[in-house]
Formats: C-alpha cells, sequence, structure tokens
C-alpha cells in the first residue's frame, strides 16, 4: 500500500517539539550560576540579584516542558496509546515533567523568593540570611532530588517510545528502527548514568543531560514531520 499524506497535526507536533528542544538548551545556557560567596549575607544578596534572570529561565522551562508532553502526546497518539510500551513511556515521561517543574519551582522562585525576604523592611538581614542559609541547603536537596528522579523518568518513557517504535507497523521499516533504537539509547545512557554514576546537578551536568534529550526530540520532530504514515496506520487511525 502507498504511504497516507502527511497531516497538518503531525507538523504541528513536530515544530512544537523542535521548537521547545531548541529554546530549552538556549534557557538552561542562561542559567543563573551563584558562584562563591563568602557569607550568609552576601548569598542571600548574591540571590537577589539573580532572581528576575532565575524566574524567567525556570519559568520559561516548565512552559516549555508542558509544551513539550503535548507535542509527545500526539507521538503517543500515532502510535498508539492503546499499546502498553506507548502508554508507559508517556506516563513516565509525564510524571518526569512534573518531577522536575516542581524542582524548578523551588530553584527558580522559592529559592529567589527566601533570598529578597530578607531584604524586606523590618527584617534583620543578618539573622534572616542565617536562618535562609539553612533553609536554602533544604531546598536544594530537594532540586537534585526531584530533578534526578524526574530525569530519570523521562529517560524511562524515551526507552519506551524505543521499544514502541521497534515494533511499529511499517512496511518499509527503517523509520521504526532507527527512530526505535536511537530512543532506547537516548533514554538508557542517562538513566544508567544518574544509577550507576551519580552526580550532583549543575548547569553544566544538566545542559548536557537537557542536550542529549533535545537531539532525541529534534529526531522525533524530524520524523513527524517528514515521515509518512504507513496506509495501514492510517486506516485504524480512521476507525
Amino acid at each position: 500500500m502507498a504511504p497516507a499524506p502527511r497531516r497538518f497535526s503531525d507538523r504541528f507536533a513536530g515544530a512544537v517539539l523542535g521548537l521547545a528542544a531548541v529554546l530549552s538548551l538556549v534557557l538552561i545556557l542562561h542559567h543563573p550560576v551563584l558562584g562563591h560567596v563568602s557569607s550568609p549575607e552576601a548569598t542571600t544578596a548574591a540571590i537577589r540579584k539573580l532572581a528576575a534572570l532565575d524566574r524567567w529561565v525556570h519559568g520559561g522551562l516548565i512552559a516549555l516542558m508542558a509544551l513539550t508532553l503535548l507535542g509527545l502526546l500526539h507521538l503517543s497518539q500515532r502510535l498508539g496509546l492503546d499499546k502498553p510500551a506507548v502508554a508507559g513511556g508517556f506516563v513516565a515521561y509525564a510524571l518526569g515533567t512534573v518531577l522536575v517543574s516542581i524542582a524548578g519551582v523551588f530553584d527558580g522562585f522559592v529559592i529567589s523568593d527566601l533570598g529578597e525576604h530578607c531584604a524586606a523592611a523590618g527584617v534583620d538581614a543578618a539573622a534572616c540570611s542565617a536562618t535562609a542559609l539553612d533553609l536554602l541547603r533544604l531546598c536544594g536537596t530537594v532540586v537534585q532530588d526531584f530533578t534526578k528522579v524526574g530525569l530519570g523518568a523521562m529517560s524511562l518513557g524515551v526507552a519506551f517510545w524505543g521499544v514502541a517504535f521497534l515494533h511499529r507497523r511499517d512496511p518499509r521499516g527503517v523509520a521504526g528502527l532507527g527512530m526505535g533504537l536511537s530512543s532506547l539509547a537516548a533514554g538508557l545512557a542517562p538513566a544508567a548514568m544518574m544509577i550507576f554514576a551519580p552526580f550532583r546537578f549543575t548547569p553544566h551536568t544538566l545542559l548536557v543531560t537537557f542536550a542529549g534529550l533535545a537531539l532525541w526530540m529534534l529526531s522525533v520532530a524530524a520524523f513527524l514531520i517528514f515521515a509518512r504514515r504507513p496506509a495501514v496506520e492510517e486506516a485504524s487511525h480512521a476507525m
């Protein structure tokens, strides 16, 4: 059978994924870094200085993760949400998105608010900064743990989609095989890295991890935009 024509919804979802992948990397490149500080007061002062940029970067990343999930929902619908591997991939990635978003709220908003609170009128800046430092350490732990578990869930979701691609009904088999193998690599590599080689997330390590996911999302975007639906797949969606 001849392949069915490409759909506008496929092209739209692919464009959303591609744009979100590129913009996410741009925002991570602008992730503020606190640097070395010598005292609790200097710490809260540095946080206040970076607060506006911190909110923009993390707010933008949360919005882009939501857009990414929208594009991946379309991918899941195209692959067939009734299939266990596809449904499992979407649930795992959605869970990861929620967890990483929570980390982003703490990193971009809660920490910024703590720093600005110590500059409020009537607050003893020195005593407030000393107390805030303990809370900032707690927030840092929350950010690290939510990010690690969230990115692990995202990676697991990508691996599940890899299995789904390998079982995709494609008469030529090339697109399904290529996407399946690349998805398994993109999903299992960061998951194994976080399990067997634990590390602390910094803007640099976050950029490296997100770069792998971004490359995978760009390949999915190309698949959605350029790969025609097999006629048998189009017929099943029309029923």
